[in-house]
């Protein structure tokens, strides 16, 4: 699966809060979804995720339930805690990385 609205970083960083929004919507109806599955489920789609990617495991996937659902998320959705910052910075008026100063980040 191919994350909606961006597949590069610049793309994402042109975000308006709107877009972000959309993106986060996406984001967190895929990750509700991959919580229903089992684990052993999720490591096989963890697995293909890394092959689609070029990236080949060399062993048993030994994470936990949580860390394979936010992997697969992380894969599938590359720009979701910057779309986080656009919208906060929006709600508060700020630049991005106006907000990342203020977080001291």
């Amino acid at each position: 699966m191919s994350s909606p609205l961006a597949s590069n970083e610049a793309q994402a960083a042109a975000w308006n809060p709107q877009q972000a929004t959309h993106y986060l919507i996406a984001h967190d109806g895929e990750v509700k979804v991959l919580d229903r599955k089992p684990r052993h489920e999720l490591a096989a789609i963890y697995t293909s995720e890394l092959a689609a990617r070029g990236v080949e495991q060399l062993g048993p996937c030994p994470m936990s339930k949580d860390e394979l659902v936010n992997a697969i998320s992380d894969l599938r959705f590359p720009f979701a805690q910057q779309a986080r910052d656009i919208r906060a910075a929006a709600a508060l008026g700020l630049t991005v990385p106006e907000l990342i100063a203020q977080r001291g980040c």
